[in-house]
């Protein structure tokens, strides 16, 4: 697959449950994305090939405020029912953002994810499983 807008799009719209996500991870490779940053508070994702093109997409933002301070324990907690499938990937947004966590980096390569606060302090570095 190409790293083109739609096909990015598509990997995005496949994805039925937060705990598809290392499917979604494989999807982005095979387009050629070796990293990409989402931004909750705006919805945005930017993807980057490596070449260091990037693509823009905008989805739905966050309707949570975001505290001043990280909560690390709760956030793990979330993610843990995320990749258990435990809710949608808004409502894992929307939990994310309400732990104080604003954006995140994923080395799809890798597959390895780092959770930063509003201040863009790392809260957590993770492994991200590939089932």
């Amino acid at each position: 697959m190409e790293f083109t807008k739609f096909n990015l799009k598509l990997a995005l719209k496949n994805e039925t449950s937060t705990a598809d996500f290392p499917n979604t991870l494989k999807k982005f490779k095979e387009c050629g994305v070796v990293k990409y940053t989402y931004h909750l508070k705006n919805g945005l994702y930017i993807f980057t090939d490596e070449e260091g093109d990037e693509i823009y997409i905008q989805e739905d933002a966050t309707s949570v405020l975001f505290p001043h301070y990280a909560d690390k324990k709760t956030f793990t907690e979330v993610l843990q029912g995320a990749r258990a499938g435990e809710f949608t990937f808004k409502e894992f947004c929307n939990r994310a953002a309400a732990t104080g966590i604003s954006h995140w980096l994923v080395d799809v390569l890798n597959f390895e994810a780092a959770y930063f606060d509003t201040l863009g302090n790392v809260v957590l570095i993770t492994e991200i499983p590939a089932n």
